[in-house]
């Protein structure tokens, strides 16, 4: 498959990072430990912070966690696409090597 993630020349400082911190949460095992880490993320880092910079890391965060999902959406699409192209060239070899053994 083809790598569709922005490449990292088009992307800012901020995004970048914010994508570092996207995919730290996403290594969680569960949605509980996720919710946590997240949590102790934003307790840590934004508890004292001024109401400007948290606004900007909640629309940073969205817009990165939506084209992130989007992005991988695509990836395991296509993925599901190739398999199911072998899976037909497989069934296709097949099927003409038992209609040749049968002649």
């Amino acid at each position: 498959t083809k790598d569709i993630m922005q490449p990292q020349s088009e992307m800012n400082s901020d995004e970048m990072e914010m994508r570092k911190i996207i995919l730290g949460f996403s290594l969680a095992e569960t949605d509980d430990a996720r919710r946590k880490k997240l949590s102790d993320w934003l307790e840590d880092n934004l508890s004292d912070g001024d109401d400007m910079i948290k606004a900007r890391f909640a629309q940073l965060f969205q817009t990165t966690l939506i084209q992130m999902g989007s992005e991988f959406q695509e990836e395991a699409r296509q993925e599901a696409l190739d398999k199911r192209r072998n899976e037909l060239e497989e069934v296709e070899e097949n099927s003409s090597t038992n209609i040749e053994q049968v002649q």
